[in-house]
């Protein structure tokens, strides 16, 4: 028989099966020695055959084939299955995506799209917070990571952070009592601000009986008015990472100089160009717009502007002397934080006024006390 294929050939050399030809060629002994030539040549051309598969030969396990001719019947003797113990082909999609599951199959994912993570091994270069969940990667020499939600990248350290809270809100707050400037830490986008500025000043009070009221044992005082509270300007604000912001605090409008004038206004606060708010206005000191009736007007609330949502301060107090009755200072007007300080008191107790919370109006003097300083403003950054 004309052996034509490797798997023609015997394993042995005598028998019944001689390996005596090769594609008919004779190689006995005593074959013309052009059969050797023309033998050799036909062995090369079905080796060749058998490397790209054409000549109907397969290899078996054993030596180093699968016994098979196709990829499927392949995996099969291999006990190989599809996606269940080696990965189908999964179409990469566009560049930078990843391979993510979905239970059941294998699909090319955005870097945008949220995996959730349960578990992460803190090792060379993870960190893991205890108190947040947060990972934060460094060192990775990674360049092409987006921020996203829950994902912020620095451009200082090339370290990545992944919140385990996945962005739903500002984690950090700055508070500024004082100006300054607020330096981005350089991987964040957006910023929720408040600022508030200053209060105003109470009104101070004489012990002079204002012209037009009778004197009478209840009597015989003034009293001022309370300070307008301090604006303010709330907003959510995106700007580019790597911006520093400079930050402006109004003071609180100090107490009048002596009793029985006029305090003085709050400052005003900002956060850069994006926000700002106006400084309440002072209390005034007793006087006596008509007979009969003397009063102590408090001053007006400031204002905020630029934010999503701008406050106005509430105005100071503002209380009558009639005859026959006697009266307390104004109180100082509220702010977004809170209520004004308190309004003197005359009589035995003969007080100053109080000193407002941030952004409050001072409260009004009484007998011949000064009102009170307005608080002072504040600016809260949040990221």
């Amino acid at each position: 028989m004309s052996k034509d294929k490797i798997s023609d050939y015997s394993s042995t050399s005598s028998g019944a099966n001689l390996n005596t030809d090769i594609a008919g060629i004779n190689i006995d002994e005593g074959c013309p020695p052009s059969g050797i030539n023309n033998a050799i040549r036909a062995l090369m051309s079905q080796i060749k055959d058998l490397q790209t598969g054409v000549s109907g030969d397969t290899l078996p396990i054993a030596a180093g084939g699968t016994g098979e001719a196709t990829a499927a019947s392949a995996r099969a003797a291999l006990g190989v299955a599809l996606n269940a113990d080696v990965l189908g082909y999964v179409a990469p999609g566009a560049a930078g995506n990843f391979l993510t599951s979905t239970g059941t199959d294998w699909t090319s994912a955005a870097l945008a799209t949220a995996v959730a993570v349960t578990s992460v091994t803190a090792g060379a270069g993870i960190s893991l917070s205890a108190t947040t969940g947060d990972v934060t990667i460094t060192n990775t020499g990674v360049t092409d990571i987006t921020a996203g939600t829950g994902i912020s990248v620095s451009a200082n350290t090339g370290s990545i952070t992944i919140s385990a809270s996945g962005g739903g809100g500002f984690s950090n707050m700055e508070v500024f009592n004082t100006p300054g400037t607020w330096t981005n830490p350089g991987n964040i986008t957006k910023v929720k601000v408040t600022v508030t500025a200053g209060g105003g000043g109470g009104g101070g009070a004489t012990t002079t009986t204002p012209t037009g009221i009778t004197a009478s044992p209840n009597v015989s005082v003034t009293c001022g008015g309370g300070g307008g509270a301090g604006g303010t300007a709330i907003e959510v604000i995106p700007f580019p990472s790597a911006t520093n912001v400079p930050v402006t605090v109004g003071s609180g409008g100090p107490a009048p100089t002596s009793p029985g004038n006029q305090g003085s206004a709050g400052g005003t606060s900002s956060f850069g160009p994006y926000c700002s708010a106006t400084g309440g206005a002072a209390g005034f000191p007793a006087s006596a717009p008509s007979a009969g009736a003397a009063h102590g007007r408090g001053g007006d609330g400031g204002t905020g502007s630029g934010g999503d949502l701008n406050i106005k301060g509430s105005g100071g107090g503002r209380f009558f002397l009639g005859n026959g009755y006697q009266q307390i200072g104004g109180l100082g007007g509220a702010s977004y934080f809170g209520g004004g300080g308190n309004a003197g008191v005359p009589d035995q107790y003969n007080t100053t006024g109080g000193v407002g919370s941030y952004g409050g109006g001072g409260g009004g003097g009484a007998q011949g006390r000064n009102g009170g300083a307005g608080g002072a403003g504040v600016v809260i950054v949040e990221y």
